[in-house]
């Protein structure tokens, strides 16, 4: 006997049903919007499975990737002999199993609804520091500004079952962002020339005083050894500064007995000391 429908009309998961109930055997083909699965059955166990083209060693994950097939036919042919032989499972078991995983998956489409969605990381962390376990860092480490969630899966190294689960964790650990499949991408200011645009230059302050500048450019007050601020150093207080001739008799007990002889006789004659014989330029006793 053969069945033939299409899934808007009888549900994969009632067409699994009466096959299992009925011990049936045969392979049964579903062709849907996401590809091709094959399930060869001997009285109602489940002996094979084919998925993309490809056998499979789990007729769970197959069944899985049927009932998630949004429109699509069937068909089931009692003749076909198993391409490889799995451990016979009932096929009532397969169903419960990939009918929780179809669960699961409809859980996660609530955050994930497409593989066209993106995905995007956040600036920082919400509480500035993130724990992710090896996958988590690798899908996070893996993005770019902004990648669709088939590219993530297809690099993570894993089923789309196990990078789907990471990203959603991702995703309410407050890591990911996700978007719509039209979002634009997010792109890093492009500098082109010719632009008349002033440019942002970060503000300096100048000091006015170049001694404040010398300070700024050499913290001279860190080599010193006396708690001697910079100031001090370059105006010293009255009492620590050398004492200032009060009077020309003070200014002269400054200089030699030579000089001071040769100050007075201008400060008497009103002008330069008269030349005495053998003198010659350059050669006054004052510089001497």
């Amino acid at each position: 006997m053969s069945l033939h429908g299409t899934l808007d009309s009888f549900p994969l998961a009632d067409v699994l049903r009466f096959l299992a109930g009925a011990q049936r055997s045969g392979v049964l083909q579903v062709d849907g919007d996401r590809g091709t699965v094959r399930l060869w059955l001997e009285d109602g166990e489940c002996t094979g499975a084919e998925c993309g083209g490809s056998v499979v060693d789990d007729a769970v994950p197959a069944t899985v990737e049927a009932l998630r097939f949004v429109g699509g036919t069937f068909s089931f042919d009692e003749a076909g002999t198993t391409p490889r032989r799995l451990h016979s499972r009932p096929l009532s078991v397969v169903l419960a199993e990939a009918l929780d995983l179809r669960a699961e998956w409809d859980s996660i489409e609530l955050v994930l609804p497409s593989t066209r969605h993106r995905v995007r990381p956040v600036p920082t962390p919400p509480d500035g520091r993130a724990v992710l376990d090896p996958l988590g860092w690798r899908l996070v480490t893996s993005l770019g500004r902004s990648d669709d969630v088939g590219s993530v899966v297809a690099r993570s190294g894993v089923g789309e079952l196990d990078a789907a689960r990471a990203l959603v964790a991702l995703v309410r650990d407050g890591l990911l962002v996700v978007e719509s499949p039209g979002a634009p991408v997010a792109q890093a200011a492009e500098v082109v020339p010719g632009d008349t645009a002033d440019p942002v230059v970060p503000s300096v302050v100048v000091a006015a005083d170049p001694f404040v500048e010398a300070q700024e450019r050499f913290p001279i007050d860190d080599l010193l050894d006396s708690p001697a601020s910079f100031d001090a150093l370059v105006d010293p207080p009255a009492n620590d500064r050398a004492p200032v001739a009060s009077s020309a008799a003070d200014a002269v007990t400054a200089f030699s007995p030579d000089a001071a002889s040769a100050v007075a006789e201008v400060v008497a004659s009103g002008g330069a000391p008269a030349p005495t014989p053998g003198d010659t330029p350059g050669s006054d006793p004052a510089f001497r």
